[in-house]
């Protein structure tokens, strides 16, 4: 399965994806997750923002249609398989049990994480995507939402890979690897 996460901090999966048993997986081949900085897509070359005031005015700031559009576009175009798209905002559906089972039918999930008020409006409207919500909160933005989706937290990484008895192999390779390359070095306890 593949993952294609859109975000204005990609430095925030660093860690993450680096880590536990999503990084054995990564490194199997089990799943790629590639992110995709956002700003890349930005129109304005000098600060590359990508958020502006609301459109029909209100409150603080949305997340701009063309750098939205423009980035989709070009990664459905990265793969043959075209990705689901999923808009993660606390006034989407609840993810629950029966839905991550129906995305891990899916080869292909383009996650899009909100910031600030979220998206213009225009964004859901041409992009049709699936709105996801984790809970019922409000989050800084759509990364840690990102992350639930990748991992259920059931034990299995990720739904289109994360059959739990694909990763237990995976681990066992990584452990053998790394007695292999240990080294024994005598502590001294004092006397």
């Amino acid at each position: 399965m593949r993952f294609d996460i859109v975000t204005l901090f990609p430095e925030m999966f660093s860690g993450y994806l680096t880590q536990s048993l999503l990084s054995k997986a990564i490194e199997a081949g089990l799943v790629e997750i590639v992110v995709h900085d956002l700003r890349q897509w930005s129109t304005d070359q000098k600060h590359h923002k990508v958020d502006d005031r609301p459109f029909g005015g209100g409150p603080g700031m949305l997340i701009q249609v063309e750098p939205v559009i423009d980035c989709v576009e070009a990664i459905q175009k990265i793969d043959a398989t075209e990705g689901q798209v999923i808009l993660l905002t606390p006034q989407g559906e609840p993810l629950r049990q029966p839905r991550v089972e129906k995305l891990s039918e899916f080869r292909r999930l383009i996650l899009l994480c909100g910031r600030y008020e979220g998206f213009d409006q225009r964004v859901i409207d041409i992009l049709k995507p699936m709105e996801l919500s984790i809970g019922d909160y409000v989050l800084n933005g759509g990364e840690v939402a990102a992350m639930v989706v990748v991992g259920d937290g059931k034990g299995r990484v990720g739904w289109g890979y994360g059959k739990a008895n694909e990763v237990p192999p995976s681990v066992e390779k990584a452990q053998k690897q790394a007695a292999r390359r240990m080294i024994n070095i005598p502590i001294d306890q004092g006397t």
